[in-house]
């Protein structure tokens, strides 16, 4: 299989042979021990190719980081140690950890809940006193109702005619072309011409 060939005296007298059916090989002498011979070469040429082809890389030289949990543990103890609750040592119990946890969070719950639960102190205004009756805002004095919002240019005729007029002259010139006085001989088109256009007239019968 792996093109390695193992020789041995019992091997060689089989190899001599013609009739390996009727024959019965003992399995438990000879048979055996080549066998083992066999897949020990064939695990120590695995294992030499494993070790031959094992990749190097750059980070194995770097220190190793210490997982997610030990990091974790590592924080909340700073964290503990910040605010006055003494830890002891790796060697403790994991139930004293764990209630110190919950001591710091319900300090920090109940911090936040007094935070949020002052009231207001109500700011007291001073009572203003005016003669006769309140005056009546811009929007009593116009008294427009449900009138609906109009556009504002629209509003002065004069501008909405003005408006329309120059609506009218843009949609004129893409219809007939502008008379352009010549300032000098013909020298091809400007804007180049565009072969879709046709601009001749055709007379009716």
């Amino acid at each position: 299989m792996f093109g390695i060939t193992v020789d041995t005296p019992e091997l060689r007298q089989l190899a001599t042979y013609d009739d390996f059916d009727d024959d019965v090989v003992d399995v438990k002498g000879p048979a055996r021990l080549s066998n083992v011979l066999v897949s020990c070469k064939v695990s120590q040429f695995i294992n030499a190719n494993k070790k031959k082809f094992k990749a190097v890389s750059g980070d194995d030289d770097l220190p190793q980081r210490d997982g997610f949990g030990e990091r974790r543990r590592k924080y909340e103890s700073r964290v503990l140690a910040g605010t006055g609750i003494t830890t002891e040592d790796n060697n403790s119990d994991d139930n004293d950890f764990y209630k110190q946890v919950e001591k710091l969070r319900a300090a920090k719950l109940a911090a936040k809940a007094e935070t949020y639960s002052r009231k207001s102190a109500g700011v007291s205004w001073p009572e203003e006193t005016a003669d006769g009756k309140r005056q009546i805002n811009s929007q009593m004095l116009k008294n427009r109702g449900l009138t609906r919002s109009r556009n504002k240019a629209k509003r002065n005729p004069r501008k909405n005619y003005k408006l329309k007029h120059q609506k009218a002259v843009k949609n004129r010139k893409g219809q007939v072309q502008s008379i352009r006085i010549p300032t000098g001989p013909y020298g091809g088109e400007s804007t180049g011409i565009n072969d879709k256009i046709s601009r001749s007239i055709r007379f009716k019968n």
